[in-house]
């Protein structure tokens, strides 16, 4: 569907109708015309922590004046999740007469391609290696620290397909529990496709999407007495703002250079533990989501929370020690095989690990209220916007035809007979009228489309002074009136469908 705001919004929707036997149906549901089926009244807004690499150039030691220079490494983190301060405000279209009760709304992040950007996984991240360098006339060490690739941050809640359109997206989860879910995860790309990494943060922010995906049910029945169900996946933009960290390089410039191999450690433990803390996070859960299959005996020492999006089977015995508490989470239920045993501390629930916020639709009220408001209701703006295109592009179409058209009025001039007629309303949509003089006997009119070709006919028996006909089973465009008598008189005139 081709809804304001959705990622398809630029696309022509199908309108031919179809036959389902002796039945023909709309391609597309008639409601969609004005409102659509789902509305996003508010763009979501997501708040970002981000932190990109630079690579020292000038070696560490302690006698530098001045910072070492650095460049660019070429490498992102990113965390994003939804801000809390309210719930997304959405909308359905009422003459789905929806039963909520059995209507699912789910919600994701999801990351678009990027041209000369790799998408990365959980596997990879950030670290510090040492280069050895010899100084001129001394012996000792001129380290240079650098990021590497094994000083790994974890993907969280992230589910990376790196041929998709959309290679980086979080598991789909209810939208009430959809605040607790955050994504984090990496990206690389060559600093000499890019400014700098503000660049490519920029571009970056343009590509972060929420799709929702609603399974609907009506309370209307269809035919076959069933109540009337859709499926329907949309792709909405969202507002995201962000806080980039500092270079941590920065809090470690004192360190002795013999102790440069040290500076991951001390980034992690000293200098600048929020970083870890960030990135490393231990208030959320992260879903695996290609289920799992726990089929070799495992005694769990720690407390742990575990989620799954898929089923979970079991096979094995799982049991803990020193009375730690575990608990597993299946959006998809969980399969107790033979040799199945499951210890009294370890709880086995069906959904996901996040807690729920109510967040209904918007009611009636909530939803003309807010389209009263003109900063904030923006779809007429759009809308308006959209058909002063439109009309654009009709009229400079038609400046494209007039040659044809005026070529065509030449020949249709030699054959114009001296019969006097009035033809209106025109330009029309549907309804338009013939008048003649005098009163004509058997009259025939005849449509034709620019290339000459008969489109319609019809024939008015008897004296007639004014004929009405109908053009709303025409495409908009121009056409020529081709009237006709019994005693053989002719005219015509140009007609436009709009």
């Amino acid at each position: 569907l081709a809804l304001p705001g959705s990622n398809w919004s630029d696309k022509q929707m199908q309108i031919n109708a179809y036959k389902d036997g002796a039945k023909t149906v709309p391609a597309y549901p008639s409601y969609n015309e004005r409102l659509g089926t789902f509305a996003l009244l508010e763009t979501p807004k997501v708040g970002m922590y981000y932190m990109s690499s630079n690579k020292v150039e000038s070696p560490l030691n302690e006698e530098f004046e001045d910072e070492p220079e650095t460049e660019e490494f070429g490498e992102a983190v990113y965390r994003i999740s939804l801000n809390n301060t309210s719930n997304l405000k959405f909308a359905f279209n009422p003459l789905l007469d929806l039963n909520m009760e059995n209507t699912v709304i789910q919600t994701r992040f999801a990351v678009k391609k990027m041209d000369k950007v790799s998408m990365q996984d959980g596997t990879t991240g950030f670290s510090i290696e040492t280069l050895a360098h010899t100084s001129d006339g001394g012996s000792g060490l001129n380290p240079l620290c650098r990021w590497n690739k094994d000083f790994s941050f974890p993907n969280v809640n992230t589910v990376y397909s790196e041929n998709a359109d959309y290679p980086i997206t979080t598991p789909f989860v209810p939208i009430d529990q959809m605040k607790d879910v955050e994504a984090i995860f990496s990206y690389n790309y060559d600093p000499d496709d890019f400014v700098n990494f503000e660049a490519v943060h920029s571009a970056f922010k343009e590509k972060v999407f929420m799709q929702f995906r609603i399974i609907g049910e009506s309370n209307t029945l269809g035919s076959d007495g069933k109540p009337n169900t859709f499926i329907q996946v949309f792709t909405f933009p969202i507002n995201a703002s962000g806080v980039k960290l500092p270079n941590p390089y920065s809090a470690i410039l004192s360190l002795d250079p013999d102790k440069c191999y040290q500076m991951k450690y001390w980034i992690r433990d000293y200098s600048i533990p929020f970083i870890y803390e960030i990135f490393t996070p231990n208030d959320i859960v992260s879903v695996n989501t290609s289920g799992n299959k726990f089929d070799t005996d495992i005694v769990f020492a720690e407390d742990k929370v575990l989620a799954y999006d898929g089923v979970v089977e079991i096979t094995a015995k799982m049991s803990t020690s020193n009375g730690k508490k575990v608990k597993i989470y299946s959006t998809l239920g969980f399969e107790l095989l033979p040799g199945a045993e499951i210890g009294s501390n370890i709880e086995l629930v069906l959904g996901y690990p996040f807690e729920s916020t109510p967040n209904p639709p918007q009611t009636y009220t909530q939803v003309s209220s807010f389209c009263s408001n003109t900063s904030k209701y923006k779809a007429q703006e759009f809308s308006t916007s959209a058909l002063r295109e439109e009309r654009k592009t009709y009229t400079e179409r038609i400046l494209n035809e007039e040659a044809d058209i005026n070529q065509m009025s030449e020949l249709l001039n030699k054959e114009q007979a001296n019969l006097n007629l009035k033809l209106f309303t025109n330009p029309t949509k549907g309804v338009y009228f013939l008048s003649f003089d005098i009163p004509l006997e058997d009259v025939k009119v005849t449509v034709l489309d620019l290339r000459g070709k008969e489109v319609m006919n019809s024939s008015f028996p008897g004296e007639n002074t004014k004929i009405s006909l109908d053009a709303s089973g025409l495409r908009a465009g121009a056409y020529f009136i081709d009237v006709r008598t019994s005693n053989g008189k002719i005219g015509r005139e140009r007609l436009v469908k709009y």
